[in-house]
């Protein structure tokens, strides 16, 4: 199967935790979208920037997400 992604154009000052909120919903998982990127960065010991290089254009992975446990599903101090 095919790796599927997005195409985002990272504007002014955008970081990671930006990205992965805007398409996840969690600003924590940036880690794939790193992944799909690293050839933006070819030092293998080079460490990633905080911010995005204006322009660029990443590859967005298209992760699959576990739904939600219903209420009933979910132990008695969670509910």
């Amino acid at each position: 199967m095919a790796e599927r992604h997005l195409l985002h154009i990272a504007g002014p000052m955008e970081r990671w935790d930006h990205i992965a909120y805007r398409y996840y919903g969690n600003a924590s998982a940036y880690g794939p979208i790193i992944a799909a990127n690293r050839e933006l960065f070819p030092a293998t010991l080079a460490p990633v920037p905080q911010f995005v290089p204006e322009g660029a254009e990443l590859k967005i992975p298209v992760i699959d997400t576990v739904p939600a446990p219903r209420p009933d599903q979910l132990p008695p101090w969670s509910r």
